[in-house]
């Protein structure tokens, strides 16, 4: 699987967890200590978290980190 693929695999998921439950990207930004760019740029698949920042993600929507990047 070729890498942008993976981020677009993980920003859909993101985004539909995300809306499903109600949690926003500045909710994100708090969880990760990130910058709104940062966040931002998971949201559309333009980058890709480091894998302690996805854990932090996934524990925030309270999901698995397979969750967000299993197709």
């Amino acid at each position: 699987m070729e890498i942008n693929e993976t981020r677009e695999i993980f920003a859909r998921n993101l985004r539909r967890i995300a809306s499903e439950k109600q949690i926003t990207q500045s909710d994100i930004v708090s969880a990760t200590n990130c910058s709104s760019a940062t966040v931002s740029d998971w949201f559309n698949g333009k980058k890709y978290p480091r894998p302690n920042r996805m854990q932090r993600i996934a524990d925030t929507l309270g999901v698995c980190m397979s969750d967000l990047i299993e197709d």
